[in-house]
């Protein structure tokens, strides 16, 4: 099954690309900061922003 992006680009003419590698300048403490900080307060904010959402 593929999705409606990957659709999309091959009737572009284009792929779907993945990097062979991770990024030399990745900062894998800046990373791993940035998750357990910011990412709880992300994820609370959409799941109360999900709930005006109707069924």
């Amino acid at each position: 099954m593929r999705t409606p992006w990957a659709r999309l680009l091959q009737e572009a003419g284009w792929s779907v690309q993945q990097p062979i590698e991770r990024a030399t300048q990745r900062n894998e403490e800046a990373i791993r900061t940035w998750y357990e900080e910011r990412w709880p307060a992300i994820k609370k904010t959409r799941i109360v922003n999900r709930s005006w959402r109707k069924e």
